[in-house]
């Protein structure tokens, strides 16, 4: 499952910015870039960024820093980051919201910067736009929220073993 999940990085949402429309460009440098940067920062690793459609080639050893901080947690964790990385097509912003860097909400809106930015353009159908974004979101913060309740201590009672 985290070899799944590591499989993303090639492939994230937030990685591959618009060649076509300088705008968008603007606006995914605007709000997908800090983040990048967070991620990079935490990790201490770097990741470049493409304007083309042909995949990216994410060195083995940024893997690697990421691999060890999944297995870090237990299985049902790593079965919501398979979730919330299906969901919003990016390990970047699923660790983010799970860092408490970014919000879920924010997660979904980032990661529909594209349709939202043509939404904006061309008009937004409500019962299916809104719909889509209602149903993206609450999956998300379902797979977050497993992700924070497995992985929690305060959830965790020590027993005491009386004699």
């Amino acid at each position: 499952m985290v070899q799944y999940i590591i499989n993303y990085l090639d492939s994230d949402t937030v990685l591959f910015q618009s060649n076509e429309d300088d705008e968008l460009y603007s606006l995914q440098v605007k709000e997908w870039d800090p983040v990048v940067q967070w991620f990079c920062d935490k990790f201490q690793v770097n990741i470049s960024k493409s304007r083309s459609m042909q995949g990216l080639v994410i060195d083995q050893s940024v893997k690697n820093v990421i691999s060890k901080y999944l297995l870090s947690y237990d299985f049902p964790a790593v079965h919501g980051f398979v979730y919330a990385a299906d969901t919003v097509k990016s390990i970047i912003l699923t660790i983010a919201c799970v860092e408490k860097y970014l919000t879920p909400e924010k997660g979904v809106l980032l990661s529909r910067l594209e349709e939202e930015f043509q939404l904006g353009k061309w008009g937004r159908v409500e019962w299916a736009h809104d719909l889509n974004q209602q149903d993206l979101q609450a999956r998300f913060s379902a797979a977050i929220l497993l992700i924070t309740f497995s992985s929690s201590s305060w959830l965790t009672k020590a027993k005491s073993v009386k004699l």
